[in-house]
């Protein structure tokens, strides 16, 4: 007498193939697996035994990269599930942030999208009945750095009178210190002379200068441009106007700089 079987999953069929009653019948495919098993010669009376068996090949791991997330404030970043086995029956899969305020997903993709600054957590879950979760950290950051101050470098500068022209304009972003110096917003907004006949205040393509117009003192005050908090970093100097410098050997009075 002369066994055979055959599986049928829907998609593809072994046929039929010979097998002694102790063989051991291997089924690889997941999903729902038709078995049909026959005997010939002998006894046998020919009829098939038909059995159903369905497989499901549960996920066994998670992996989300990049873990953790980075993302700036209104910013987006994507990210990669790799699930095992690769043969999984159910490869659905449940994903969620903890905080959506904070990050939230685009609907339909794997990407997130940086809210508010913050700290939260993606969330991934398995449907299969295997229970597996995965956590992993998203951190979203305001790339936004706040101008706090801005100051000239020196409390007084003494510069000489200038013969009319704008050759010898002073550059006034050169005279600050700008903190910090990788501040977002630091434009200079205006800057204000007390005595525009002695130092004139010039702007010229985007920028402002200072013009030794005439003898004498005037205060010059910069204003920086404002910021997210509705502040507006601002300093003032002393500029004193001469003729033409005294000497030449860099001291001058208590805290007077000379240009």
């Amino acid at each position: 007498m002369t066994y055979a079987y055959k599986i049928d999953n829907g998609s593809d069929s072994t046929g039929w193939k010979t097998f002694k009653p102790k063989d051991k019948i291997s089924i690889e495919t997941s999903g729902e697996n038709t078995i049909s098993i026959k005997a010939a010669g002998g006894f046998a009376n020919n009829t098939e035994i038909v059995k159903t068996i369905k497989i499901a090949w549960p996920i066994t791991s998670i992996t989300i990269e990049p873990n953790p997330i980075e993302i700036n404030v209104d910013g987006t970043k994507s990210f990669t599930i790799t699930i095992e086995p690769n043969n999984a029956t159910n490869k659905t899969l449940d994903i969620a942030v903890a905080n959506p305020s904070i990050s939230s997903l685009i609907p339909g993709q794997n990407t997130l999208i940086g809210n508010t600054a913050g700290t939260t957590e993606l969330i991934v879950k398995t449907t299969d009945g295997s229970n597996l979760i995965q956590r992993i950290p998203v951190h979203v950051r305001d790339p936004y750095v706040k101008l706090e101050n801005i100051s000239f470098t020196k409390p007084v500068y003494t510069i000489e009178r200038s013969a009319g022209t704008n050759d010898k304009l002073i550059a006034v972003d050169d005279l600050l210190i700008f903190n910090p110096s990788n501040a977002t917003d630091k434009d200079i907004e205006q800057v204000l002379s007390n005595a525009p006949d002695t130092v004139e205040v010039i702007r010229q393509d985007g920028q402002y200068y200072l013009k030794a117009a005439d003898v004498g003192y005037a205060e010059i005050t910069a204003i920086a441009e404002k910021q997210k908090d509705g502040t507006q970093p601002k300093d003032s100097t002393l500029f004193k106007v001469v003729k033409e410098k005294e000497g030449n050997n860099g001291n001058g009075e208590d805290g007077d700089g000379r240009w």
